[in-house]
């Protein structure tokens, strides 16, 4: 009897386990290399790790309150000439005012291309009192999400809330480049800029 309880357990478990993977999205993580221009001048230029189906933040805090903050997305695309692409959307903020809003599909081999060509993939939009912000994506990669060995013991990680509570979370560090400022990421992996990184704990 007891054997019988142990297997019906582990048939449900494993059932359960087969339906999440495929209703679930791709944990695959997304490294992005970014340049954001305001008013034709560079702003920051912010490099962050990014799951898949996550809202990601990273902001450059002055002494005297926020000064930039850039928020990102990334959701699965169709394959784009046979190489899996994304749909990055993202919003500019300064000091609490919208700058601009964006999205594009990117590959890595597009934006490659486009960086060969000396001209990276953005998007560029008059913003309030005329002026022009401009996000542009340098570099992109996807790593995929480590499945191998006992894939089991990955979902289940991937799924309790200990893992949702440290994805949530935020990191900081003060910047090396000499401006005062601080760097804050939220949502992401990881995240750079002016000079230093912070990492999720």
């Amino acid at each position: 009897m007891f054997l019988r309880v142990l297997l019906a357990i582990f048939l449900a478990c494993t059932a359960g386990l087969s339906l999440a993977a495929e209703a679930a999205p791709s944990n695959d993580l997304h490294h992005l290399a970014l340049r954001v221009l305001h008013d034709g001048v560079p702003a920051f230029s912010p490099r962050l790790s990014v799951r898949q189906g996550r809202t990601a933040t990273v902001a450059l805090e002055g002494r005297h309150g926020q000064r930039y903050s850039l928020v990102v997305d990334i959701a699965e695309a169709e394959a784009i000439a046979g190489e899996a692409g994304a749909d990055l959307q993202w919003s500019l903020w300064q000091d609490g005012t919208l700058l601009q809003e964006g999205a594009l599909t990117i590959s890595p081999a597009m934006v490659q291309a486009a960086a060969l060509e000396g001209r990276p993939l953005g998007v560029r939009k008059r913003g309030l009192g005329g002026v022009q912000a401009d996000v542009q994506v340098l570099d992109y990669s996807v790593e995929a999400s480590p499945l191998g060995g006992d894939g089991r013991a990955t979902a289940c990680a991937i799924a309790s809330p200990m893992a949702t509570a440290r994805d949530k979370g935020c990191c900081a560090a003060k910047c090396q480049d000499g401006s005062g400022q601080s760097l804050k990421c939220c949502g992401a992996s990881s995240c750079c800029a002016c000079g230093t990184c912070c990492h999720v704990p």
